[in-house]
């Protein structure tokens, strides 16, 4: 028989747990068992890097559960737990009976992690934006670093790994104020698995150039490659990844894949977000821009122009600078019958 001094003692400590974020001056950087973050609620990396909770985007009444810089006064989202499931201000963030992290809303439960441990876990935000959950004995069996959205932070990898069927690829988001998956995916090419391929939707869009020759994937001015962004590529039989590094600790700098299709690096200057490099860099960067038997030009524009002795497949699609139909011959071959020379 369960006395009453049991039965209250631990709905105490769940009471009191729960509310740990609320009436701590202490800086919280995890989330253990009992606990729960509702939307006014975050935890915040051991160095105030960075800071996890729900945030509403612009224009928006749902709720995404992410990560974002904590000390930058422009909110910038790096990582986002719940692209394809927004909530409304009732949810809440806690570790479930099995161990894993879940979104409580209202009747849903929303899986973040999808574990299977038989002990107690806990889930802590790093100062390098990953969020980590680890077991009693602190092995790490999950982490967001493995579940990229749309920003590629130092430490983060793009790539894959065969042995587990892990792929780290990155999604934009659909528009600046939504964050669900946008048409624009960067990855790295599996049959020529040295090179960086945008895509929109299933067409490669912008390819880089191969790592063998040229290190500077990227393509990024040169005093941003040796001041600023280590790279480095790791190639085996169980997996191909590039990642990188800062050469400074007091740098902060992301890349990202932006709603439009732009690979884009950026350096936080103190006052704002100053952009390093952008790929591609203009239309005839991106891949059959202007469609078969075409010509592009970076100037003047129109970017696109037929080759001689053809024509606009889709003069209506051309005339409003939608170039991708490209272009037919104005006359056809005329090919005689086959004839004998002797």
């Amino acid at each position: 028989m369960i006395s009453k001094t049991q039965f209250v003692y631990p709905v105490l400590l769940l009471m009191f747990s729960s509310h740990i974020f609320k009436y701590s001056n202490a800086v919280v950087d995890t989330i253990s068992p009992g606990q729960q973050l509702n939307i006014s609620q975050t935890i915040v990396s051991a160095g105030q890097m960075f800071e996890l909770g729900f945030f509403p985007p612009t224009n928006s009444t749902n709720y995404y559960m992410g990560i974002w810089y904590k000390n930058i006064p422009e909110k910038t989202v790096v990582w986002i737990a719940n692209r394809d499931y927004p909530v409304t201000g009732s949810a809440v963030l806690s570790i479930s009976v099995d161990s894993n992290l879940v979104i409580r809303h209202g009747r849903i439960v929303y899986m973040v992690t999808d574990i299977v441990t038989n002990g107690n876990v806990t889930a802590t935000l790093l100062d390098s934006g990953n969020l980590v959950v680890r077991d009693e004995k602190s092995n790490t069996l999950w982490q967001s670093f493995d579940f990229p959205c749309n920003t590629f932070l130092p430490g983060m990898r793009l790539g894959y790994e065969n042995r587990n069927g892990k792929n780290w690829s990155y999604v934009s988001w659909k528009s600046d104020d939504d964050p669900s998956p946008g048409n624009f995916t960067m990855k790295l090419d599996s049959k020529q698995g040295n090179r960086i391929l945008i895509l929109n939707g299933d067409d490669e869009y912008w390819r880089s150039k191969l790592w063998e020759e040229d290190s500077n994937v990227f393509e990024s001015p040169q005093e941003v490659r040796l001041n600023m962004f280590n790279f480095s590529f790791v190639s085996n039989l169980s997996m191909a990844y590039l990642t990188y590094n800062l050469y400074r600790e007091d740098l902060i700098s992301r890349l990202m894949i932006d709603s439009n299709g732009r690979l884009r690096q950026f350096s936080w200057s103190g006052n704002e977000w100053d952009v390093l490099n952008s790929q591609p860099r203009n239309a005839c960067d991106v891949l059959a821009y202007c469609g078969g038997n075409s010509s592009c030009t970076e100037v003047p524009s129109p970017n696109c122009s037929c080759l001689p002795g053809f024509k606009p497949n889709s003069p209506e699609y051309w005339n409003k600078a939608n170039y991708k139909f490209g272009c037919s011959r104005i006359s056809s071959l005329q090919c005689g019958n086959d004839t004998n020379i002797k």
